[in-house]
């Protein structure tokens, strides 16, 4: 070997440990980053479920919501079912004491003109009206 190759190898020599010591950086940087990786996969796997519970809770609460809404449009079915028939029966009363009404006041009228004058200020002052 000359003293040429000598000087080649040691410049070789001393490019491969630069070399083996950019690798170890690299190595070490590769690492850092999986680890890195590692914890926001775990990260991402635990939001992913904390989502996926938050969801369950969510369409749990959907389906709650729902079940109320249908009771409530039972009830106010119901409800409206029973103003109707309330509202009927209302209105029957109204035309049975119409009725009522004229036949009292036929009746009163007749009483009056067979002899009964009392009958008519009498039969006014029950339905109140003044005479």
């Amino acid at each position: 070997m000359n003293i040429d190759d000598i000087i080649e190898n040691a410049q070789l020599k001393g490019r491969v440990i630069g070399l083996e010591a950019q690798v170890e950086t690299l190595t070490a940087e590769v690492r850092c980053l999986e680890a890195v990786i590692r914890s926001h996969e775990r990260v991402d796997c635990l939001l992913v479920t904390s989502l996926k519970k938050q969801l369950g809770e969510g369409d749990a609460e959907v389906a709650r919501l729902k079940a109320e809404v249908e009771r409530l449009e039972h009830q106010v079915n119901y409800w409206r079912i029973e103003a109707e028939t309330d509202n009927a029966r209302w209105l029957r009363c109204l035309e049975d004491k119409e009725r009522l009404t004229k036949a009292g006041d036929a009746m009163a009228d007749r009483l009056m003109y067979q002899g009964y004058p009392a009958t008519v200020p009498a039969w006014d002052a029950a339905k109140g009206v003044q005479s």
